[in-house]
């Protein structure tokens, strides 16, 4: 294989600094320079002293930035070892703890480390294992081999350095809710198990968690954190493959879970299943018809009804249950859709919180999403429109903010761009004093989730229209055009934008809450225990 010119140029540059030290560089240059205006003269003679100093501060700069990027590659190779001694460090003094005579306050801080995301996946399992090491010496060992099976979850490392795993129970594990997703995911499906497991647990429901990754996901990779703050071992747990389960009530949450079940199922038998349709079997349906599919109706019915029988489906919104019946008639069959739809959720005491007082006099605007084409309207004019920067108005966005630069050639001057989580989501958006959601006409959002933190966080909230179907009152609609005056109605007349933000809570505390889903699932039949939640953990 020939090596490229560059790859070849700077290979040999780094050898010659390597083996040539650059005061000989420098005594060579000058000397030279000398040479050339002593005997050769004139002009002659200075252009070529002159040729050989600009060669001579090429050299000194070039290794200048060599050594720069070699430092920085070294700093780079070095950070995630740092981290992970530290992190091991810190496990290791927690170990100590525990079985120093604190173990409740070692196990609770072992658990809350092992749910940050910015802990390396290795102590992540490491925290897993001292507190199962733990029930395990205090005669616990169900509760232990969960704990076990999730530090399997959270470390893509082969198990062969993990303990054999403990035979299976005799008999079956009872559940209250049995939760079945891929749990790998970082967005939406995620925060959405991530509500409903807080609410249950809150209820003193018991909750199991069945990992079924995506059939086009990467085996091997580590669980979600985030889901290690509620993993006890007890009341919320990982089931492991081929254990026998029963539960009051078995929640599918997206369709793509079950395109590829695992070999090694667990033995489930559910009183009821719901089959929760966070997502459009197609990207976007237009005039021409339907675009990429992402999913098959008739395939996911199939599979579904060949594991655990009957199963109804509950689309997430009025949105997903339009597609599905006005695009999908032929290939729903069989299918039994749910009455009322299974809304996402949100924990209103946690989002709630005091905005801080500002004195700049400036209105922020501003909006939290991934930044793609189809989160923003689709041409210039209507993106000026929707976020109308300037006469003391700030555009502030968390998420990125690359469609807008190439959309409008920059980033418009008002305008303030947060990459993405370099924010947390509650910080942002207590800094707006109005929230605006505008896409792409054509897009069909499933349910919204972003503005859904927007009004709970007590920020007024402006939409397109179509969403008034799914959160009536809780927000103020527009078209992009009309984004201004909307704007203005809300801020012109003291107290009203905060009678906008009352009016939201009331609809989210009635439609969207956790108090929402526990009387949801308790008009299925699994009736809430809050005198058996688990203190401290919400």
């Amino acid at each position: 294989m020939i090596p490229k010119p560059r790859a070849l140029f700077v290979h040999l540059w780094r050898r010659m600094r390597s083996h040539v030290p650059m005061r000989m560089v420098f005594a060579l240059a000058a000397a030279c320079v000398a040479v050339l205006v002593v005997f050769v003269g004139g002009r002659v003679g200075l252009a070529a002293a002159c040729l050989f100093l600009f060669g001579g501060i090429t050299w000194a700069g070039r290794s200048v930035v060599l050594l720069r990027r070699e430092e920085h590659e070294g700093a780079a190779a070095r950070r995630p070892r740092q981290r992970a001694t530290a992190d091991d460090r810190y496990v290791q003094r927690l170990r100590r703890h525990l079985w120093g005579g604190f173990s409740t306050t070692a196990l609770d801080e072992l658990r809350e480390f092992s749910s940050e995301p910015t802990r390396t996946p290795e102590s992540r399992a490491s925290a897993l294992s001292a507190a199962a090491e733990w029930y395990t010496a205090i005669g616990e060992n169900g509760r232990a081999e969960a704990l076990r099976h999730t530090a399997l979850l959270s470390d893509p490392r082969s198990p062969g350095h993990t303990e054999p795993p403990a035979p299976l129970p005799a008999g079956p594990t009872h559940f209250d809710v049995l939760l079945v997703s891929d749990f790998c995911n970082l967005g939406g499906t995620t925060g959405s198990n991530l509500q409903e497991v807080a609410a249950q647990n809150a209820g003193g429901l018991s909750t199991g968690l069945m990992h079924n990754p995506f059939g086009n996901q990467k085996p091997g990779r580590p669980v979600n954190p985030k889901f290690n703050r509620f993993v006890d071992g007890h009341r919320v747990r990982y089931v492991r493959p081929g254990e026998r389960v029963t539960c009051d009530l078995m929640i599918v949450r997206h369709p793509r879970s079950v395109e590829r079940l695992q070999e090694d199922l667990p033995q489930v038998t559910a009183r009821a299943t719901k089959l929760v349709v966070n997502q459009t079997p197609c990207r976007y349906y237009g005039e021409e018809g339907a675009g990429e599919k992402v999913w098959d109706v008739a395939r996911t019915h199939r599979v579904l009804q060949d594991w655990v029988g009957d199963h109804e489906w509950c689309p997430i919104s009025p949105f997903v249950r339009r597609a599905l019946m006005e695009h999908h008639t032929d290939e729903l069959g069989p299918v039994r859709m749910a009455e009322h739809d299974w809304t996402n959720i949100i924990d209103l005491d946690e989002w709630q919180g005091e905005r801080p007082f500002r004195t700049d006099g400036k209105v922020r605007i501003g909006r939290h999403s991934r930044d793609h084409a189809s989160k923003w309207p689709e041409t210039p004019e209507l993106l000026w429109a929707a976020y109308p920067a300037g006469e003391e108005r700030e555009v502030h966005v968390l998420g990125g903010t690359a469609v807008p630069r190439r959309m409008l050639g920059s980033l418009p001057e008002g305008w303030v761009s947060y990459e993405y989580d370099s924010v947390p989501v509650t910080e942002f958006l207590r800094g707006l004093d109005v929230y605006v959601y505008q896409t792409a006409s054509d897009l069909l959002e499933a349910f919204g989730r972003a503005p859904l933190e927007a009004m709970a966080a007590g920020v007024p909230t402006v939409l397109p229209p179509k969403f008034e179907e799914l959160f009536g009152p809780a927000a103020v609609y527009a078209n992009p055009d009309r984004v201004h005056d909307a704007v203005d109605w809300l801020l012109d007349v003291p107290g009203r934008s905060r009678e906008q933000v009352e009016q939201a809570w009331a609809v989210l505390r009635g439609r969207f809450s956790h108090e929402a889903h526990l009387r949801r699932l308790a008009a299925l039949g699994v009736e809430a225990r809050p005198q058996q939640a688990v203190p401290g953990v919400q």
